[in-house]
């Protein structure tokens, strides 16, 4: 009855004529009588009758070998906070039923739903998060030997445990584990398919460069029985750019401009401890907005270590601003002040009036030369020359040396002088441990 069927729709497919009473060509005729063909051949061989799609090929036999292969249309991101990256691909898998073997030439064709009505290997990813299969882009070919070509699009987002001591100078590996839900090694076996299953058509991301990927063959035996993982393994490098540009650079501005402070007035530290807050508040704020898209570990990348250096110098910075202006400050009361009688101002000096009768030509020249006596903090009596004294409104001033050597500070070297010092020492060495600070960094980055 089928047969009667074909031949009356063959023969009027056959002579449909155009308007211009033009008949079909012998080619389109065969073209529509093999699509009738296939169509006929493809229902009568997938009728429930004769064909079980739950059931796999060779039940009770050998497992079936099943060949996968990976197109990547394009790696669409790579979140460090979720740890998690996700990928748009084509997952390819040949395998041989033969109960789908149609002898004729060429291959049949399913698409979207009709896929559903072949059996295939329930394939998942082991560490899928998420994923979005298209149903309208899947595909089954059908070879006459039985040999079926199954592909199907899909959206994966997958997990992946990233290390993020170097970063941004971090290398990442993201793999893709692939096996079977339901079938052990003992029904289903699966196999990458040659020595390159792998194809990526396009590598280019916004902050990392896909340098290679790697492939294995994993035997694991779960409380189920023994099953065969498919593992691919993908590398990324960071591109470093972009932290260059909005990290790097800024603190290194902060860090020079902190240094501006050394060729400002020493006493104007209101100005001075403006410009290092400043740049303190600056360089916390890079800090914060570095670790915003990073998950919470509990160690410093790289970039941590960085900025806590730069932090450290600025902070530095500031404190010896502050020493330098403690300095100034002394000076001030460098010199020390002795209350002088009135009567004493106005009464003459008698170089005799001291004299004994045991008192030498020699005693009688010191004590001419000798004005007042100064008592230190320990009680002790000193005498002061008359050369390293001299009055100012009532006042008895010593000179700066002296009021030093009764301190206990070598006259040579003041106050003012070491603040100077240590500033102009520090125009010097600030920028000089920052520089070996920055080699060794950057030297440790490149090993």
């Amino acid at each position: 009855m089928d047969s009667v069927w074909l031949l009356l729709l063959t023969f009027t497919l056959g002579h449909v004529s155009c308007k211009d009473n033009s008949v079909v060509t012998e080619s389109s005729y065969m073209d529509r009588t093999e699509i009738v063909n296939a169509t006929m051949l493809t229902e009568r061989m997938l009728h429930p009758r004769f064909y079980d799609s739950k059931a796999r090929p060779n039940a009770g036999k050998k497992p079936v070998d099943v060949y996968l292969s990976i197109g990547v249309q394009a790696f669409t991101s790579i979140k460090e906070t979720n740890m998690e990256f996700t990928t748009s691909m084509f997952l390819r898998q040949e395998w041989t039923d033969i109960r789908l073997a149609h002898g004729m030439d060429g291959t049949i064709s399913l698409g979207g739903k009709d896929v559903d009505r072949i059996w295939r290997p329930d394939t998942y990813i082991n560490n899928n998060n998420d994923y979005e299969l298209h149903q309208e882009n899947q595909l089954a070919l059908i070879s006459k030997y039985g040999e079926v070509y199954f592909s199907a699009r899909m959206l994966v987002r997958a997990s992946c445990q990233m290390y993020l001591q170097n970063f941004p100078m971090d290398v990442q590996k993201c793999s893709l584990i692939l096996e079977s839900f339901v079938y052990t090694n003992n029904h289903v076996a699966f196999h990458w398919k040659g020595r390159n299953p792998i194809k990526i058509f396009n590598k280019e991301l916004a902050e990392f460069d896909m340098d290679k990927w790697e492939i294995e063959e994993i035997d694991q035996n779960y409380v189920a029985g023994p099953y065969r993982n498919l593992k691919v393994s993908f590398t990324f490098r960071r591109r470093l750019g972009f932290y260059v540009i909005n990290f790097y650079v800024p603190c290194v501005v902060m860090v020079i401009m902190s240094w501006i402070v050394f060729w400002m007035d020493c006493n104007s530290i209101g100005e001075r401890i403006s410009l290092g807050i400043t740049t303190i508040l600056t360089i916390v704020f890079l800090l914060g907005s570095s670790n915003s898209t990073m998950p919470r570990v509990s160690y410093p990348k790289m970039i941590d270590w960085y900025l806590m250096g730069s932090f450290l110098f600025v902070f530095t910075t500031l404190i010896t601003c502050l020493l330098i202006f403690m300095l100034n400050q002394m000076t001030r009361k460098d010199r020390v002040t002795l209350p002088l009688d009135k009567e004493a101002q106005n009464r003459p000096s008698t170089p005799n009036s001291m004299e004994s009768p045991t008192t030498t030509p020699e005693d009688l020249d010191m004590r001419n030369h000798i004005s007042h006596y100064v008592a230190d903090s320990q009680g002790a009596v000193y005498p002061i020359m008359r050369s390293r004294i001299h009055h100012r409104k009532g006042k008895l001033v010593m000179n700066r040396s002296l009021s030093r050597s009764l301190c206990g500070i070598p006259a040579n070297v003041t106050k003012a002088d070491f603040g100077i010092i240590v500033n102009r020492m520090c125009r010097l060495l600030f920028p000089f441990a920052f520089s070996v600070f920055n080699a060794v960094y950057w030297t440790v980055i490149a090993s």
